[in-house]
């Protein structure tokens, strides 16, 4: 079993991550959100540091390709 993450994107805001998360899984996709707010206690940590977006490594040609699409269809 392929359990190995890769680094999919870093991302700038948590509504962004969370509208690529949805993306991705609505395709059969897991996601793994990686940030460092304190686990919500202090959400100003997010204005410092990106959030990153984690996929299973077998996901992961799949998810860039699904995410250039999407970007290309919103320009």
């Amino acid at each position: 079993m392929d359990s190995n993450l890769k680094l999919l994107v870093e991302l700038d805001n948590k509504i962004e991550a969370k509208i690529v998360k949805s993306l991705l899984e609505s395709n059969g996709i897991n996601v793994f959100l990686s940030t460092d707010d304190a686990y919500g206690y202090y959400p100003s940590f997010d204005l410092e540091r990106k959030i990153k977006l984690f996929v299973l490594e077998k996901d992961y040609d799949e998810a860039k390709n699904i995410i250039t699409k999407y970007n290309e269809t919103e320009e």
